[in-house]
């Protein structure tokens, strides 16, 4: 909508740039095969990715560029992948001459924008300069439910090493309540993977719930969300949890932390102990 109110505009896609693997670098060079048989547009805007070569194309035609990085910590990541004992399989991000390449596009941009202050630390790190904070947004709900009698907590989003399930699960296990259940949902939370960490980490009451058709359902469905993520670009599931007037517990190291504030409470990444607790403080304080 930004880019549209500004004049003519393309959006380019997975299926307009005929893409059908996740690599790294079949977006780049994709897109540059397509700006072949284009004009060159005045001004490109990119959402994460891997577009150093094309940005070098576009640059060096006098084009401006714009790109949305929400970076976290990749140390904090590897270590994950590692105390569940995981390959950290990202090449782009850990041999030297392909992160070299992939970094060359946020340095080559003419701006960045990032959702959090935590992602713009992360890319001034990197050595990018020009930075702009512009937090994510959220549909607002179109109807919202009062919180359920039980107590339910709720974890929406992907499943990965880095998103910390297994210090919830093990906070949850050490809380060992009787009158309350723990709701995993999304699209691999009935997968394999989870299953295990469930089987290895978890106790009390627990459910893998799967895809939901409809988010609604889920927000209005729990008296808390937690955000449990070792490391996040951001985490959009805690905005939309606050919008549907739901509580969160956020792990700092999930860059929507920063817009908390009063809608819940943090914790430190891997704390088992700290989540806990902040998860009984709405367990004997709910809200109302």
């Amino acid at each position: 909508s930004a880019l549209k109110s500004l004049g003519p505009c393309e959006i380019w896609g997975r299926d307009q740039l005929g893409i059908s693997e996740d690599d790294p670098w079949g977006w780049d060079l994709s897109t540059l095969r397509r700006l072949n048989t284009h004009s060159i547009p005045k001004l490109t805007h990119f959402y994460a990715g891997t577009f150093s070569r094309t940005i070098e194309h576009l640059k060096q035609r006098g084009s401006k560029v714009v790109y949305t990085a929400a970076a976290h910590n990749i140390e904090a990541s590897r270590k994950a992948h590692t105390d569940l004992g995981l390959l950290f399989d990202y090449p782009h991000l850990t041999d030297p001459e392909l992160w070299k390449r992939y970094v060359g596009g946020y340095l080559a941009a003419d701006v960045i924008i990032c959702p959090s202050r935590h992602s713009e630390s992360c890319m001034r790190s990197y050595g990018c300069k020009n930075i702009v904070v512009i937090p994510h947004g959220c549909d607002l709900p179109e109807k919202t439910t009062s919180l359920p009698s039980r107590f339910i907590v709720g974890n929406l989003g992907a499943i990965g090493p880095d998103k910390g399930l297994i210090y919830l699960l093990q906070a949850w296990k050490k809380l060992n309540y009787k009158d309350a259940t723990l709701v995993f949902a999304g699209r691999d939370s009935t997968s394999s993977f989870m299953q295990s960490l469930v089987a290895q980490y978890g106790g009390g009451s627990i459910e893998l719930r799967g895809w939901v058709e409809n988010v609604s359902d889920f927000y209005n469905s729990i008296s808390l969300y937690v955000q449990s993520s070792v490391s996040e670009g951001f985490g959009i599931e805690v905005l939309e949890a606050l919008s549907y007037g739901r509580p969160v517990v956020c792990s700092t190291g999930a860059v929507a932390a920063d817009i908390v504030d009063g809608g819940g409470l943090l914790f430190n990444p891997c704390d088992v102990g700290h989540l806990a607790n902040q998860i009984d403080f709405f367990k004997t304080s709910p809200v109302t």
